[in-house]
This record gives structure tokens, sequence and C-alpha cells, in this order.
């Protein structure tokens, strides 16, 4: 960063508290703290890699809901607020915890040697006939009946067929639960279409370690968009990770797409491993083929929580009031990290019990 732009930053703790009532972009808030160049060089390229997203469209408060608490406890300044939380030892604890705070997040990255979906695999060996697998839900329907007040329509292998429910729970993308709610409360249905998922590729290139001087210690990196490059950032998978590459070998990451550059997702196969392999010879050096190339498209990535997110959720959540037994949940709705859909299905799964403790047919508990 410039000189101007470091002491724009120092001016940071005379920020003011933005006028109520205002859902404001993720740069508007940046601009207000830090400045434009703030918003270029630093938290442009964070917000594309964590939502693929646009800072000029995003929603601050739904988007990092974290940093806009932290404002109003500054009374509009963020080292304000973070200077009071390490006077009451806050923060400290939060990091000693390794539960990350307002300083970022705390402890290591964690996955499982066989990859995150592991995880789904070892769910639907351990609960067997319990869960029904590779079948597409159609649609559901609300009945005028005390018991099973809902039918689920359903497609597979074996054919298509239906089931009553009491209690329905879904954590599909806004676009599919749009769609099987219609039928229940097309306000619901209306709200949901309207949170957008930009396309994002996910290129997998593997190199003989030999062959990259590169040290590759650390995470990876990530671009400006005034950079002009063809990638959105590079995550440096065999640093992270133990496992994801073979001895001897390093496994790279490159992000395409997203909110601001959706037509490079588009692009051929071939385009995509010559637009990467361009950018990361310029920024690591690497001018060499790759011995091992995996390419991930998907046509509908993020959901971007843009202004007025949370207004759409109040929406949503006061429409649901009149569907007992249906819930929704997933990463459309209060965030979209793996943390965040846990943390909402714990509160998820809280709302069910209670709701089931009171329904009398069954007296569950």
């Amino acid at each position: 960063m410039s000189f101007p732009g470091k002491l724009r930053i120092l001016l940071e703790p005379f920020t003011k508290l933005p006028e109520e009532g205002i859902d404001e972009t993720i740069a508007d808030f940046v601009k207000r703290h830090i400045g434009d160049e703030a918003l270029r060089e630093l938290v442009s390229p964070m917000v594309s890699g964590v939502f693929a997203g646009d800072p000029y469209s995003l929603s601050l408060k739904s988007s990092f809901p974290v940093m806009a608490e932290l404002e109003k406890e500054g009374n509009g300044s963020l080292v304000k607020a973070m200077v009071k939380r390490i006077s009451k030892g806050a923060i400290g604890k939060r990091q000693r915890d390794k539960r990350g705070g307002p300083l970022g997040p705390g402890g290591t990255l964690t996955s499982f040697k066989e990859g995150i979906e592991y995880l789904t695999h070892i769910l639907s060996e351990r609960l067997g006939a319990r869960i029904i697998t590779n079948t597409e839900v159609q649609r559901i329907e609300k009945m005028q009946r005390e018991d099973h007040p809902y039918t689920i329509y359903f497609k597979n292998k074996k054919g298509e067929g239906k089931f009553d429910a009491d209690v329905v729970i879904l954590a599909t993308p806004a676009y599919i639960t749009s769609k099987l709610i219609e039928p229940v409360d097309p306000a619901i249905s209306k709200v949901l279409k309207e949170t957008s998922y930009p396309p994002l590729v996910v290129a997998c290139l593997g190199y003989k370690r030999s062959l990259i001087s590169h040290p590759l210690d650390g995470f990876g990196f990530l671009i400006p968009h005034e950079e002009k490059m063809n990638i959105l950032g590079c995550l440096w998978d065999s640093s992270m990770y133990e496992s994801r590459a073979p001895d001897g070998y390093v496994l790279l990451r490159v992000m395409i797409g997203g909110a601001r550059k959706p037509e490079s997702a588009f692009l051929k196969d071939d385009e995509l491993i010559m637009a990467a392999r361009n950018d990361l010879k310029i920024i690591l050096g690497i001018d060499v083929v790759p011995d091992f190339v995996r390419i991930y498209r998907h046509e509908k990535a993020i959901p971007q929580y843009t202004a007025g997110h949370s207004e759409r959720m109040k929406i949503i959540e006061d429409s649901l009031k009149h569907h007992p037994g249906l819930f929704l949940t997933g990463n459309s709705y209060y965030g979209i990290g793996i943390n965040d859909c846990v943390r909402e299905a714990f509160k998820t799964s809280e709302k069910v019990f209670e709701y089931c403790s009171w329904y009398k047919p069954y007296g569950y508990a």
C-alpha cells in the first residue's frame, strides 16, 4: 500500500456510526473506516476469496456480522472496540481457547484425511436404512390435516413415490428450496429466488515439488480485482493439509470466475488451464506443465448476501410461523462457511425438538 493509504488507515478511530436503518455494503463500510486503497488492496481480494463476491453489492451486517457488532461496541470505530475487548481480556481468552475473535480466526485449519466428503459418507454408513440417498425430492405439499401435514414427492432409480411427514427440514441451496417450497408458500419461494449464486471454477493443479522454486510456505494468495488477472487466487492445498499430494508433489487449487468475473467461469477446459498457468507463471514463477489436472465447475457456487439480505430473512422467518413443522437451514441464510452451517444446524435441531415436544399426536420428547 502507498504511504497515503497507510495514513488513511490510521484515521479509523475517528470513524462515526452510519445512519440508522441503512444496510451498508462491504465497500461503503470499508471506505468509511480505512479508505479506498485498503478496500482495493486488502478487503476486496478477501471478499473474493470467501464469497467469490462483489464488495460493492454484499451486505456488511449479513456477510460479516462480527464487524457490524464491533462498530456498535466502538461507537463507530473498530479499533476502539478491539481495545475495549483487549482491556476486558475477551480477545486473549478467545485466542487461548483457539476459537478465534475479532482479530481473526483461532486454531488451525483442519480436515479429514480423505477430504470433507468423508463426513457425509460416514454419516450415511452409520445411519444405514434410516436415511434415503440418491433420491431427488420433486416437491413438497402441505395438506389440510393435523397428522402428517406435509407430503414429500420424490424420484429415484426405483421410480416415483411419496411419503407423509410431521417435520420437514430443508437444507438445500436457496434456488432448490425455492422450487420445493413454492406449493407451500409462494412468498418464501419468491424471496429465496432473489439470492444470487455466481459461477465459479476450481482448477486443481499438481506439480513435482522439485520443479517449483517458490517455498509455498503459507496458505496461498488472493488477487485484487484491479490487477486484471485471470484468477481470483490460489490455495496451496498440500501446504495447508496433509495427504493432499503424494510425496515429492504439490497440489495448488486455483479459483476462476465469481461475481466480478462470471464470464471467466465459462471458458473451455484448455482455456481455463492456460489462463491459470499464465497467472501462476507471473506470480509464483511456475513455467512447467502440471502433472495432474482436475477441473470442478460450479454453475451456482456461493450464495450472495446482497444488501437487503437481513430484511429478506425477516420475511422468511415471519412466513415460517404459519407453517409449524417446516424448517429452513443451510448456507443461504446466516453464514456460508462450514462452521456457520454447523452452528445453524444445532439451532435448527433445537427448534425441531422444541416443536416435537408439544406435538401431541406423537408426544415426542
